[in-house]
């Protein structure tokens, strides 16, 4: 695991020094380490944007945030990649007066319980209980910057954005943890997330553009990658749609890498699990989720789980699930489509959906769900495409 402290020291002989303003009036400095050299890079224009910017605002108009993003000027390159704008996460700390971070309990982001993979196809759920269960309120803790920075150095900028630099507060802390923020190149103007992208589409235009199966496909292939670099994307609620980030019309990159895990560092066969939780998370917003028009009527995300798989075990065509999933797709009426599709669906995230409906602990055993012949063809094609 990269130190991120010394690394700081070790990155650069001056470290670019930044001033977090707390809502209590205190202030605390910065030091930023550039992974790759942007700074130098930045027009003069948007080097005083950053630095007028890039530091936690008493003026944050949003209290369920941590990230900014500061569009830039004018275009800079970085090893090939054009890069429209930066994303700091992280820079909304909310601490009181001694300088300790408070933890983050409420809000769109917040899951109540802790998930995780307690033996071989076996879920474990229980309620969060310690301030390690926890992310830190507008910022991030320590080891999971660790997580962050690592995950998005072995993903590449084709499947993330761009990691440029990370930095360390000086005198807040959260669980007796340094918090601080990364910073991150983007080749879009904005940080449009899927779930934004799709409000949009449904509320003002009545449904969704004829491009967003090939988005939902890049979804999976992205979540597929991610899979192949050797992590997870995060525990079983961090792959989420608010966890994309849109390049319209068709294009996506996976974000909110801090719960992300190395697979190495769990054991061989706890992994396939692992994948499961990400899987199944995604697979229970599309079959779940419906937005409702200006016309008062429900559009519903499940008819585009197809695409989902088909996009995450593309390279393997030959498997039976895939080709139920493309049979599906294919299907020309549509009420038996999306039947179909809330369906398969419901069998492949049944575990993921007991284990989270258990009052307190839980515990599903994978194994027993595989009676259930969608659920068992999805799983043998998960063990086959991943072969862990």
């Amino acid at each position: 695991m990269i130190n991120l402290i010394s690394n700081i020291e070790r990155s650069t002989a001056r470290p670019v020094v930044l001033t977090a303003v707390a809502e209590t009036g205190l202030r605390y400095p910065a030091r930023l380490a550039e992974i790759r050299p942007f700074l130098s890079a930045l027009s003069a224009t948007d080097r005083k944007t950053f630095d007028l910017r890039a530091t936690f605002s008493i003026d944050n108009p949003n209290r369920d945030t941590r990230s900014l993003t500061i569009p830039l000027a004018h275009t800079i390159e970085i090893e090939g990649q054009a890069i429209r704008a930066l994303r700091l996460k992280g820079v909304f700390p909310r601490a009181d007066q001694n300088g300790k971070v408070g933890k983050y309990d409420r809000g769109r982001g917040f899951c109540s319980k802790a998930l995780f993979v307690s033996g071989p196809d076996e879920l474990s759920c229980r309620p969060k209980l310690m301030d390690a269960d926890y992310l830190a309120a507008g910022t991030v803790k320590l080891n999971t910057l660790s997580n962050e920075v690592l995950a998005a150095l072995a993903i590449g900028a084709e499947t993330t954005d761009m990691i440029l630099g990370f930095g360390l507060y000086q005198g807040l802390n959260y669980d007796d943890q340094p918090v601080g923020f990364a910073i991150y190149g983007m080749g879009r103007d904005e940080d449009l997330r899927l779930n934004n992208h799709i409000v949009t589409h449904i509320k003002y235009l009545g449904d969704l553009p004829g491009s967003f199966p090939d988005l939902i496909r890049h979804v999976g292939k992205l979540l597929r990658k991610v899979h192949a670099s050797g992590h997870s994307h995060g525990s079983g609620y961090a792959s989420h749609i608010g966890n994309f980030g849109v390049l319209p019309p068709s294009e996506a990159r996976i974000v909110d890498l801090d719960a992300s895990l190395s697979l190495r560092s769990i054991p061989a066969e706890h992994r396939l699990a692992v994948l499961y939780l990400d899987i199944q998370r995604i697979v229970k917003d599309l079959i779940f989720t419906k937005f409702r028009n200006h016309y008062s009527e429900d559009v519903s995300l499940a008819p585009y789980l197809p695409h989902f798989f088909m996009g995450y075990f593309g390279t393997f065509p030959e498997l039976s699930f895939v080709r139920s999933m493309e049979r599906i797709a294919r299907s020309p009426i549509k009420e038996e489509r999306d039947f179909q599709c809330s369906h398969s669906g419901f069998s492949v995230a049944l575990p993921g959906i007991e284990l989270t409906n258990h009052e307190g602990s839980g515990i599903v055993d994978l194994a027993s769900f595989r009676s259930d012949p969608i659920f068992n063809d999805f799983y043998c094609a998960l063990e086959s495409a991943t072969a862990i």
